[in-house]
């Protein structure tokens, strides 16, 4: 009897081994394998430079804060906004009173904008008094903030995207608080006919968008783009002479920057799995416990290929999406492509995929390229009559990423219209309406 409990037990052993080492030399080729086809899908097939994940990472800059970068921050603490990244700004934060009249004037500023922008006068109306105030107030700044940026190299905050998801990011917020108001600053240059100082500070705000436009971030991107089409909003109201900047400024657009930041996005998502998972469980725990122990490395390392997996499913549906983006040239705004498509199974994949936001900013890309478009058009027209007295009765050529058969052109008597036939800009030779929103606004002729 107790040979035979023995006979039993060496066969439990046996078989519990002859599972163990199963299990393990199924999982193992199973980790391979699925890690050798996440390195193929990462480098192959992607709308960007070498269709690779890691030729878009390398084409972004990488390097410390710079100097012009201190000084804004040094001089936007002055109007009570934060452009340090996070890390940095908590030791030292600006104090509230401060940050509480710019979010009151900020909050003024965009109520401004959606008044002025609208307004059907071409002369920019008078800011609210209590925004007036606060920019007469700061005037000085104003003036040394453009001077900073105009002239001096681009300001540069930390970059390093070596980091991944952990990245530093500049104060976003910030940055469109200090470009709202140079922007206001210019409307008011320009409604006191001061034309080339207002052309200055939207040149300010045009080098700052762009060197947002810069970064990998796709957050980044679009704050980027929000003040570009401020920039193109607040250019309908400046008038002749137009500054050469003017001309090339975005002629290429933003969806190629675009590409590379989604490409940068999702190479992140891949490299949350290239090790035991150490991004994915950190992802769980608060900050002091970023580390993974052993113990969770352990517990996690099983379900590493189907989390490989995932990511590989996921990457492909993130590229299909892109390569249709980049098919797209459509600038109206509309929906491009659909969601993308992931089976049940992928639960990760759902969770985490940016095809909506991907999509999103592409649309708002191409938008802003045909109000860009719509923008030069009307200075090419005002540079030709204030040249030649009247308004050019064919078209002026612009450069543009879009169809510029578009929008309509036409010349009758004194009068000057530029409209897209969408519409979300219509302008006479007093008249420039710009609706809130462009996708859904109407134009009263």
């Amino acid at each position: 009897m107790q040979k035979r409990g023995t006979r039993v037990l060496r066969k439990v052993v046996f078989l519990m081994l002859v599972g163990a080492m199963g299990l393990s030399c199924l999982w193992a080729i199973a980790e391979a394998t699925t890690h050798v086809a996440l390195a193929r899908v990462e480098r192959e097939g992607w709308p960007v430079e070498d269709e690779s994940l890691h030729a878009a990472v390398a084409s972004f800059r990488n390097s410390p804060t710079n100097a012009p970068a201190r000084a804004l921050e040094h001089l936007g603490r002055g109007l009570g906004l934060e452009l340090r990244t996070f890390e940095e700004r908590k030791g030292n934060p600006i104090p509230k009173e401060a940050t509480n009249e710019l979010t009151a004037r900020y909050e003024d500023a965009k109520n401004y904008f959606s008044t002025v922008f609208a307004n059907p006068t071409g002369m920019p109306s008078a800011p609210p008094a209590a925004l007036g105030a606060y920019l007469a107030r700061h005037v000085d700044t104003l003036d040394r903030v453009g001077l900073e940026v105009s002239e001096g190299p681009e300001p540069w905050w930390d970059s390093d995207t070596t980091k991944g998801i952990h990245i530093e990011i500049p104060g976003l917020v910030g940055h469109l608080q200090l470009s709202s108001f140079l922007a206001a600053q210019a409307l008011e240059d320009r409604r006191h006919d001061r034309r080339a100082v207002a052309w200055e500070r939207l040149r300010a705000v045009a080098r700052l968008s762009d060197g947002l436009g810069r970064r990998p971030e796709l957050l980044s991107q679009l704050i980027s783009l929000v003040e570009a089409r401020l920039v193109c909003a607040a250019m309908r109201k400046m008038e002749a002479p137009i500054p050469p900047w003017v001309t090339v400024w975005r002629a290429n657009g933003y969806r190629e920057a675009l590409l590379r930041s989604f490409a940068v996005e999702s190479n992140s998502t891949a490299s949350l799995l290239h090790g035991i998972g150490e991004d994915v469980i950190a992802l769980t725990y608060p900050e002091k416990e970023r580390k993974p122990s052993v113990v969770r490395k352990l517990i996690f390392c099983p379900f590493t290929p189907y989390f490989r997996y995932a990511v590989i499913n996921l990457l492909a549906a993130e590229k299909s999406v892109m390569n249709q983006l980049q098919a797209s040239t459509d600038c109206s705004g509309r929906e491009i492509v659909g969601p993308a498509s992931l089976p049940k199974w992928n639960v990760f994949g759902k969770a985490v995929i940016k095809d909506v936001a991907y999509e999103t900013a592409w649309r708002r890309a191409g938008v802003f390229e045909s109000e860009l478009y719509g923008s030069k058009l009307i200075l090419a027209a005002k540079q030709k009559r204030a040249e030649d007295g009247h308004w050019p009765a064919e078209r002026p050529a612009v450069p543009t990423s879009c169809d510029p058969e578009d929008w309509v052109y036409s010349v009758a008597g004194e009068g000057l219209k530029v409209l897209h036939p969408e519409p979300f800009i219509h302008a006479d030779e007093r008249t420039y309406r710009l609706a809130e929103e462009y996708t859904e606004g109407t134009v009263s002729e």
